[in-house]
């Protein structure tokens, strides 16, 4: 009998729900998406886990928002396509959250919203630079500024309880983005705290199901807030607090475990910035590290060396790669130095000291054979930065001729990294080779030698920089030091102020303040204050002066 066809059953359309909490999707059943937890689940007898964070979806739809005027529409469109990229490459772990978690609540949340305008407007200018622009790009946009006092105004208006811990703790880590680049230096740890605690609250509330496995809530904002914490530990001073609830090593090791699965440059660049973070904090004196922790550190070290060893034959690798060996070869130099009080330990790694310069020159020389930038192309490159490592040369190395090789490429490489310039770097650098100058040569021979720019001798004292102040109005910089004799076998050495001539520029003049205080975090580690995306040339603005007879003793 042959087979008779039927009609197949159509199913009755029923609207999709992709709010439920994570136990009533597993069981493919409705949820009634109550908060904390669902009704549903409480008549079950079962915890609820609590929701995953929404995931954009190509086929949702997304309201048009009318803007009152076309540059903000241009600023935010620009960061929902290319500013979100940008600031995730500072963090190995924030992509998922620029990405795709914060273009999603901007177009529900006037709040993020108002963030996003205000980062497209700081961005943007920067994507694109010319050297008659210049000056320009160094000041923060009248729209930046607007926007995020329009952001700051709707969030603290906010009715109590009306913003989910998931919309909550996204402001946080958007406020802190959007102060970084405002250069306020307090805000962002303030706005990673408060991300942290509401991150800890809660994660108390809804308990996973099982002990070892975290919701995907824990799982997109927890690695990155680690992150951005262990940023904050290893470069602003007084952090962590008591108040903050926090060890002083907190997530020691953060990051190191990535190391192993090195296979393209940002996978270096990211290894290597935590490699050195987990060096800056294990040889602080404050911070007791684990034998397994510094033993965790050593191998890492070592994991490194080899993968960019490997890699160091594929020819898709760009110039700056010769850089991220300069970075590790910094590293292994301060986790054996940081730790120790003994200046004259840095002698022990003269062919370290000689490896960065040479590598250094040789990428110089390459950026300066690079063609010119053409109209379009981004300015934005992840990096270490360039001064550091020549800044740890010029201060700590006594060898003459690598020393003032180091002094001179700080002078021509011309670049603001974040915390300062290369010509506050290098004036810096004179001072202490003119200081530690003083201890090898007589009064009379001082004149001859800085007609030469040489130094004859090793010095017998060094100089251990402890704090740095940049007067803006005094066209100063103050500095309190120690000075090292070997003579005094080991003790706590003299302790100095003095300051030296200076002209301030307009790419470290923040928010007009007469001083500029580095931190003495950031000053111990040579500069580094972790991956910078915006380096840009500047003119020189060093005083026409001799840094040697302008340096006054005070106090």
């Amino acid at each position: 009998m042959p087979a008779v066809s039927r009609p197949g059953r159509k199913k009755r359309w029923h609207h999709k729900d992709f709010n439920g909490c994570i136990k009533c999707k597993q069981r493919r059943v409705k949820c009634g998406s109550e908060k904390p937890a669902c009704v549903r689940c409480q008549k079950s007898g079962v915890v609820c886990p609590g929701y995953q964070p929404r995931k954009a979806r190509i086929f949702e739809f997304r309201p048009k928002h009318s803007f009152q005027y076309d540059e903000d529409r241009a600023n935010y469109e620009y960061f929902l396509t290319t500013g979100s990229k940008v600031v995730a490459l500072s963090q190995a772990t924030s992509q998922p959250f620029w990405a795709r978690l914060v273009p999603q609540l901007a177009e529900s949340n006037a709040v993020i919203r108002h963030c996003l305008i205000a980062l497209g407007a700081l961005l943007r200018p920067l994507h694109v630079k010319s050297s008659s622009q210049r000056r320009e790009l160094l000041c923060i946009p009248q729209a930046a500024a607007k926007h995020s006092a329009s952001a700051m105004h709707q969030l603290r208006w906010a009715a109590p309880g009306s913003l989910s811990p998931e919309i909550s703790i996204a402001c946080c880590l958007v406020f802190a983005e959007l102060d970084k680049w405002m250069e306020k230096e307090t805000s962002p740890v303030l706005q990673i705290m408060s991300a942290y605690r509401l991150l800890k609250e809660k994660s108390i509330a809804t308990v996973p199901v099982s002990n070892t496995t975290k919701d995907g809530f824990q799982q997109l904002f927890e690695p990155m807030v680690d992150e951005l914490l262990v940023d904050a530990c290893s470069s602003s001073d007084n952090f962590p607090t008591l108040a903050s609830g926090l060890m002083s090593n907190y997530q020691l090791a953060n990051g190191l475990d990535r190391v192993n699965s090195i296979t393209t440059y940002m996978d270096a660049l990211y290894g290597v910035a935590s490699l050195l973070k987990a060096v800056f904090r294990s040889t602080c004196p404050y911070i007791v590290a684990t034998v397994a922790e510094m033993d965790k550190i050593s191998s890492t070290m070592d994991t490194v060396g080899h993968k960019l060893q490997h890699l160091h034959c594929r020819s898709d690798l760009p110039v700056e790669y010769r850089l991220l060996q300069v970075h590790h070869r910094v590293a292994r130099i301060m986790f054996y130095t940081l730790g120790r009080n003994d200046e004259w330990i840095y002698d022990l790694f003269h062919r370290d000291f000689c490896f960065i310069v040479e590598q250094t020159a040789q990428l110089m020389t390459s950026l300066r054979c690079t063609p010119p930038m053409i109209m379009g192309q981004t300015t934005f490159t992840p990096t270490l930065g360039l001064i550091p490592p020549l800044f740890l040369v010029a201060t700590k190395c006594r060898d003459s001729h690598i020393r003032r090789q180091a002094l001179q490429m700080l002078h021509t490489v011309l670049r603001n990294e974040r915390a300062w310039t290369s010509c506050m770097a290098a004036t810096i650098s004179r001072f202490v080779i003119q200081e530690e100058l003083r201890s090898c040569v007589t009064p009379q021979t001082v004149e001859t030698l800085r007609e030469k720019s040489i130094i004859l001798q090793r010095p017998q004292q060094r100089i251990k920089l402890d704090e740095v102040e940049f007067s803006n109005h005094e066209n100063k910089i103050y500095l309190a030091y120690t000075v090292c004799s070997k003579a005094a076998n080991g003790s706590a050495g003299r302790k100095c102020i003095a300051c030296i001539p200076y002209l301030s520029h307009p790419s470290v003049e923040k928010n007009s303040t007469a001083t500029c205080q580095m931190s003495r975090k950031v000053l111990r580690h040579c500069g580094y204050t972790g991956i910078i995306l915006f380096s840009p040339q500047i003119d020189c603005h060093c005083i026409q002066c001799d840094v040697y007879s302008g340096a006054e003793q005070v106090g």
